[in-house]
């Protein structure tokens, strides 16, 4: 039997040794403790609050629900519009230094457990 035909219907639920939910609370708020990771946050939370992005956004949004024709550019040139904007390029490249933040943890978790961390973290198609 395969893992995907079991008749369980309540979940298992993992338990694993205090210590590691320790380490992964310790980590977590490492993180977010990061000055890559609060710069992120912060333009986050402006670039909610950008005019411009509000405006193109809301264009971008209204050419997807309302119009279909697969051949218009517009919502394209749109989102052109928006990654030239002053505070998406802000966001882009702090989201970039997170990405690069988080890709090194992943490496050195890798490397302490000997196996690829992020690729075997995510959930199977089981579960």
């Amino acid at each position: 039997m395969d893992c995907c035909s079991s008749t369980s219907a309540a979940p298992m639920a993992l338990e694993f040794a205090p210590e590691i939910d320790h380490s992964a609370d310790e980590l977590a708020s490492l993180l977010a403790q990061a000055p890559e990771y609060q710069e992120f946050i912060r333009l986050a939370q402006l670039i909610n609050l950008d005019p411009d992005v509000k405006r193109i956004s809301m264009e971008i949004r209204n050419h997807q629900m309302f119009y279909v024709d697969a051949e218009d550019k517009s919502v394209e040139a749109l989102q052109a519009e928006l990654e030239t904007l002053p505070a998406v390029q802000a966001y882009r490249k702090v989201e970039a230094a997170v990405k690069d933040l988080f890709h090194s943890v992943d490496q050195a978790i890798s490397a302490a457990a000997g196996v690829e961390f992020a690729p075997n973290a995510l959930p199977s198609a089981c579960g």
